[in-house]
């Protein structure tokens, strides 16, 4: 008979009576092959026995069932799990399995030949001289095919985020091909790869790992992708007829079909993380469960939160990027990403949701973009023999890179999430909820502010009460339950909000506060439900009568005062800056805190982490900064103007930096222009000096310091320190 592996976990006591059946079957199986009989007692148990007799006497004899846990230990280790780091399996099941037991078959090789390691050579901004790069440094990634005729793989934006060149390696191949980033998204942490090379595709069995979501394209919908991806094509001799829709394009219909919670695993699910970590050069795959699903940072930097998916799997430096699959389906549940520092065994994933709502973007912006080349004009596009779907780059536009061909994909960003643009206060006080018209069992989040020109400044009011969001209820944490027993933060759902869909919310408003209604945005309607709280007999007070609305808002992007990124459409990061006087301006970004070291949020100047928090306002969109300071005799004793925030401009308020840089220009023209004769005039305010440089700073408070530079001096400086520096020559034209 075959030999059965024990499958419970190992006992407290080495000798701890059997708490599960399997073991204690284990045991009868083996005391009932006759040639181990002698081995555990002096005589053999009569051959009539029955399985559940021979059980009972295997529990009454202590000695026995001691003997009986000590050859199976030997003969197989109690807990047949393993460990964590699997071998990579063919997916066939064992030869020493039974129909009896069940047993993990591994993954099949379509899986393993679909993930991919990625390689990046890139070069980060230096915030502080942002005229120059930093060290080349070489980083290692993961990754896998998500559309075989796109040609595409996805990973993290951050394995490939200022990349100036990409290699991609399929698992048991020796050589590398050349990868392109065609679409990143740095608040979501995910990029897709383009691979032009026919040899990456040439092997008949490479597929694209499938994403386990239901089917939801229909009939119509899969003929016009179809037809979209073999249009455009058609010159393509490798890649054969598109006639079923890629993973691709499943997993971006669940977005657009507004499915916010869609392709999440349930707790203690089974997954498997499968990439190149540090460690080998070869594929790794680990194993776990799913211990959290919530929402959660996606580094320092994110301005967002976005929904997560924790698991114990081991997730490792070069893992980021690589498929988290099921281990019942096979097929992906969300992508590697990061794991928690000073902690064992917490790694997250991507969810669906996300990526979906990624992907759809993308093949948005390639559809709008592919309309706009398609209208007729005299403008000549360039064909490309490796064109598929997506925009094709027309002729006049400027030359691409070295690193990127020409004709293939409109290299584009993901904007940022949609929102509401609502600051709001949890209700967990009751007396909070009472004051503000609550009844008994009602919940909700109280609105106390609303971004600037976001989609709720005209519609919502501060001190509104959300208690509804699309049908769910918003209780006074800010979740709402989207499975029973488990919750998630409401603002997921407004994250993941398809484009142009409008969002249904009921609101509770005092009545006084709704004295002169606004009127309502373009894309926003309210209804209106009054209701009376009854006075609380109890405590002989008044709640102020409140009324309930209904009102449709439509989620859309917000600006943010200090922009996480540097991102500029060809993928590299490089600042704005400025130079006049000795003074380095640039804008505050998250970039440029970092220059304070990993715990910037802690080391940075207090004054610039507060404008974390700040708004966009019609008066002032961006934050600019004195950076560093040259020394020159133009600027002697002005080093204390390090980091300051700049906020007027001859007596300007400074609005952005491109405002910035006009008053700049400004005053070098108009000296330029009338001479130095006007250099006899004073300083005063800055109004009329055409002299001098007037600038305003800020740093700790309301503490404001002035600098005076005369602009002749200044520009004779900066001739000098370009040279000093290697300072490439500003244009101010």
């Amino acid at each position: 008979m075959y030999r059965r592996s024990i499958v419970t976990s190992v006992l407290p006591r080495r000798y701890a009576m059997p708490q599960s059946q399997s073991l204690l079957t284990a045991a009868t199986s083996l005391l009932s092959s006759q040639r181990w009989c002698s081995s555990f007692s002096s005589s053999s148990p009569p051959a009539n026995l029955s399985s559940s007799e021979l059980s009972n006497a295997i529990l009454q004899d202590e000695g026995l069932l001691r003997r009986l846990v000590d050859e199976l230990q030997r003969r197989g280790p109690i807990g047949g799990g393993g460990g964590q780091h699997e071998s990579v399996v063919s997916g066939e099941a064992s030869s020493t399995s039974t129909n009896t037991t069940t047993r993990d078959v591994g993954l099949p090789q379509s899986v393993l030949r679909a993930t991919v390691k990625i390689f990046a050579s890139s070069s980060l901004p230096n915030c502080i001289m942002p005229w120059q790069k930093r060290q080349q440094l070489s980083v290692s990634g993961s990754g896998f095919v998500v559309d075989v005729n796109r040609r595409m793989v996805i990973t993290n934006a951050h394995v490939v985020q200022g990349a100036q060149f990409v290699e991609v390696r399929k698992h048991g191949d020796s050589n590398n091909h050349t990868g392109y980033v065609v679409y990143m998204g740095t608040d979501c942490d995910l990029a897709l790869v383009h691979v032009p090379d026919d040899q990456f595709w040439a092997e008949a069995a490479l597929t694209a790992l499938s994403f386990d979501v239901p089917q939801l394209l229909d009939a119509a919908t899969t003929a016009g992708a179809a037809k979209e991806v073999n249009d455009t094509a058609a010159s393509t001799t490798t890649t054969a007829p598109f006639s079923v829709p890629s993973p691709l394009d499943e997993l971006a219909a669940m977005h657009a079909q507004d499915q916010p919670f869609g392709g999440l695993p349930q707790l203690q699910d089974g997954v498997k993380v499968v990439g190149y970590p540090v460690g080998g050069d070869q594929l790794s795959i680990t194993s776990g469960v799913v211990s959290r699903i919530e929402v959660s940072s996606y580094g320092r930097d994110a301005p967002f939160a976005l929904l997560t998916v924790q698991i114990d799997a081991a997730i490792n430096h070069g893992n980021s990027g690589g498929p988290a699959l099921s281990t019942r389906t096979k097929k992906v549940i969300g992508i590697a990403f990061q794991v928690l520092g000073n902690a064992e065994s917490i790694g997250y994933i991507i969810p669906l949701p996300i990526v979906a709502t990624f992907l759809n973007s993308y093949l948005t912006a390639c559809r709008s973009a592919s309309t706009t080349d398609a209208a007729p004009s005299s403008t000549v596009v360039a064909a490309s023999p490796t064109a598929v779907a997506g925009t094709i780059e027309a002729a006049e536009a400027p030359p691409p890179s070295p690193q990127q061909p020409t004709g293939i994909f409109r290299r584009d960003y993901f904007p940022h999430p949609p929102t509401f643009g609502i600051y709001y206060q949890l209700l967990l006080n009751k007396h909070l909820r009472e004051y503000y018209g609550l009844k008994a069992g009602q919940t909700g989040v109280l609105v106390s502010g609303m971004a600037f020109r976001g989609p709720a400044e005209e519609v919502l009011k501060p001190n509104d009460v959300i208690i509804a969001l699309n049908g769910f209820p918003v209780e006074n944490d800010g979740t709402i339950e989207f499975r029973p027993h488990e919750r998630l933060v409401f603002t997921h759902m407004v994250h993941v909000c398809p484009p142009g869909k409008d969002m249904e919310l009921k609101v509770l408003r005092k009545r006084h506060n709704s004295a002169a209604p606004a009127p309502a945005a373009a894309d926003s309607t309210t209804t209106t439900t009054t209701t009376t709280t009854p006075e609380p007999k109890e405590e002989k007070k008044v709640t102020p009568d409140v009324e309930e609305l209904t009102i449709t808002l439509r989620p859309r992007s917000v600006g943010h005062l200090v922009r996480p990124n540097l991102q500029t459409s060809e993928f590299h990061e490089k600042p704005k800056y400025c130079v006049f006087g000795g003074l380095v301006f640039s804008t505050l970004t998250h970039p440029l805190l970092a220059e304070w070291g990993d715990q910037w949020y802690n080391t940075a100047p207090r004054w610039l982490v507060e404008q974390l928090s700040g708004n966009c306002t019609g008066d002032r969109d961006e934050v600019v900064v004195v950076v560093q300071v040259m020394p020159h005799p133009v600027n002697q004793s002005y080093e204390s103007m390090y980091a300051r925030i700049v906020t007027q401009v001859g007596g300007v308020d400074v609005r952005n930096f491109a405002h910035f840089r006009s008053l700049v220009k400004q005053h070098r023209d108009r000296f330029t222009s009338v001479g130095s004769s006007s250099s006899s005039q004073a300083a005063g305010d800055g109004q009329g000096d055409f002299a001098n440089l007037i600038l305003q700073t800020r740093a700790q408070g309301d503490l404001t310091k002035v600098a005076v530079l005369p602009i002749e001096a200044a520009i004779a400086a900066d001739r000098e320190l370009e040279h000093v520096y290697q300072i490439p020559p500003q244009r101010w034209d």
